[in-house]
């Protein structure tokens, strides 16, 4: 245990990469406990418990970042670079628990939740919980694959400032809520501060009406946040590909692109299931073989095998669900004679490595959804 700020300053080379981890299986947990929280100026001036300071070719391993009065962790006005993470967790701290301001990132099996800022920024605004997400990659052509993101007071992931993200295989549920910094004592922070404000959509891919964003969102799933499942929230340019949405309070997926672009930048959305709720302010979409296109909204229990978040079968395809088979082909392995809708293959099938995107500036009408991969190779 290192009740401590820790700052990283080194950066390593490609060929020789500097490596952070616990010795053998020892468990390496840095904790903020001890750090007070400074509310003015914004606690989001104090340095992360864990700050990747301006430095590059590192791979962190099996951390456990906890109490940050703070970021947890973080590279924030320090862009570091080409960086690994894998297998970290970080929660209860006062700010978002992962932000990636750098380039060329990622983050593998990584899990941010109970991140809160319980008084909000009181310097220039009162918003409790607006600015905790679970995960901010804010710089361009990060990864994150198999990451968990929940009960965080504003989102699970927010693309705010990123482009060309892939989420692949992740997860945000339960977003939004009020019960993070488990280990600090709050004190009645609603009527001192103002009324709770966090967002909680599960993956937030755009900033507002000028923002040209790119993010792909592959094979995730989403749910029981408290505003939608998956939003665009006006970036242009994102990808939606076999993602499931339940039972989040807005809608379950959302997109609209801006009116800014004049429609030449295309949102693409296929073989998506929103199990009961989705919305859209159509300019440029490219939708296709989603459960909204095929009438099959609302979903049925019948369904899936289970809708018990708690299962191990949670929103896989049941034998006769009426997912199966009805999806379009984009260049990965599936089973039966057609890919199926949403996260999971009906059969475990070997998918094959996802890639990075590149932006498709499109009208929408001369794309070749069957034929195009959408997820074009891409050299890290």
């Amino acid at each position: 245990m290192y009740n401590e700020q820790v700052t990283l300053t080194i950066s390593g080379l490609p060929d020789k990469p500097i490596t952070w981890e616990g010795y053998e299986d020892e468990v390496v947990i840095i904790n903020g406990k001890d750090r007070p929280v400074i509310e003015t100026p914004n606690p989001i001036d104090e340095a992360p418990q864990l700050f990747i300071k301006s430095c590059d070719w590192q791979i962190l391993r099996k951390l456990t970042v906890i109490n940050s009065p703070a970021y947890g962790i973080s590279d924030y006005r320090a862009a570091s670079n080409h960086n690994i993470y894998e297998f970290i967790k970080t929660s209860d701290n006062y700010g978002i628990g992962f932000r990636i301001c750098g380039d060329y990132n990622q983050l593998n099996d990584c899990e941010s939740s109970y991140n809160f800022d319980y008084a909000g920024e009181k310097a220039w605004k009162l918003a409790p919980g607006e600015d905790s997400d679970g995960f901010s990659p804010d710089g361009r052509y990060n990864i994150l694959r198999r990451c968990v993101s929940f009960h965080n007071s504003d989102d699970g992931y927010d693309c705010w400032t990123c482009q060309f993200t892939l989420f692949e295989d992740c997860i945000a549920y339960e977003n939004g809520t009020s019960d993070g910094c488990r280990n600090r004592d709050k004190g009645d922070w609603e009527n001192t501060y103002g009324k709770f404000h966090g967002g909680g959509n599960g993956f937030k891919l755009g900033q507002g009406p000028e923002s040209q964003a790119f993010n792909t969102v592959l094979r995730c799933i989403a749910y029981n946040n408290l505003a939608s499942g998956i939003t665009t929230n006006d970036g242009d340019g994102n990808r939606i590909l076999n993602c499931t949405a339940y039972g989040n309070g807005a809608n379950d997926i959302a997109w609209w692109d801006s009116p800014k672009n004049n429609g030449t930048i295309a949102t693409i959305l296929i073989n998506n299931i929103a199990f009961k709720k989705h919305s859209t302010k159509k300019w440029t979409t490219i939708s296709a073989t989603n459960s909204w296109n095929l009438g099959l909204v609302p979903a049925r229990e019948s369904d899936f095998l289970s809708l018990d978040p708690t299962s191990k079968d949670f929103l896989k395809l049941s034998p006769n669900s009426r997912f199966i088979d009805k999806g379009t082909d984009i260049g990965y392995a599936y089973s039966g004679t057609h890919t199926d809708l949403g996260a999971f293959e009906y059969q475990e099938t070997e998918y094959s490595s996802a890639v990075a995107p590149t932006p498709i500036s499109t009208s929408g009408a001369s794309i070749n959804i069957i034929s195009e991969r959408l997820l074009p190779n891409w050299e890290y």
